[in-house]
């Protein structure tokens, strides 16, 4: 009922939506973004604008508009719109998904992208998102590329979920990685629930074997 309320009658189907018991409103909210956004693109982003506690940030429902943008419009209309949000944690959140969302389609397409932007926090939210979405498929590239953002933070928690999944994929090839980029060890210990004790810290764990193919910053 909520996406289809949501298409034809937005304020209606918010108003079901804000009387929900909030177990039940989280498993619904992905539906009546999708009905928002079926309406129209800017009643979906002023209905997340209205609702967020920026004091109690959470990105995920950002990153469902997104992507649902995204499914609807495409990365050109995306991208568009994410550009045009004011600043703050929700355009950084919709810019890093709509590059998480492009990776996940064309991996090429989005660095491509990336590598035509200046140095800015366009640009570091935008690996942020593309490491986020390609470090399951190959996360010695996501480390690569996560390494390349210039924002301490978000590189150290791009970095740190890069190496979650490289570790998996090869937990060797990840420690000795780890080895040449400067990172606390609490960075490894978050990463892997292990405590950082050198190379050695890779010999436990992982099922060996990262993904071949990619594009590496050094290539480029």
């Amino acid at each position: 009922m909520i996406p289809g309320l949501a298409s034809v009658d937005p304020q209606a189907a918010i108003e079901v939506f804000s009387g929900l018991e909030p177990a039940v409103a989280s498993r619904v909210e992905r539906r009546l973004l999708e009905g928002l956004v079926d309406n129209d693109v800017m009643v979906a982003t002023d209905f997340i604008f209205e609702t967020t506690d920026l004091n109690n940030f959470d990105w995920r429902p950002m990153d469902t508009l997104t992507r649902e943008i995204a499914r609807d419009g495409g990365m050109a209309e995306t991208l568009e719109w994410a550009a045009e949000l004011p600043d703050g944690p929700l355009r950084s959140s919709a810019w890093s998904a709509a590059y998480a969302a492009w990776a996940s389609q064309n991996p090429e397409g989005a660095i491509e992208s990336i590598m035509a932007m200046d140095t800015s926090h366009e640009r570091n939210m935008a690996l942020n998102g593309f490491t986020a979405a390609f470090a399951h498929s190959d996360g010695s590239l996501a480390v690569e590329w996560a390494n390349e953002i210039s924002e301490p933070r978000v590189r150290e928690g791009a970095l740190m979920r890069a190496f979650r999944q490289f570790h998996r994929q090869d937990p060797q090839a990840a420690a000795q990685s780890f080895v040449s980029i400067d990172l606390p060890p609490n960075v490894w210990q978050e990463a892997t629930g292990q405590a950082w004790s050198g190379v050695n810290a890779g010999d436990h764990g992982g099922a060996g074997g990262a993904a071949a193919g990619g594009t590496s910053p050094e290539s480029n």
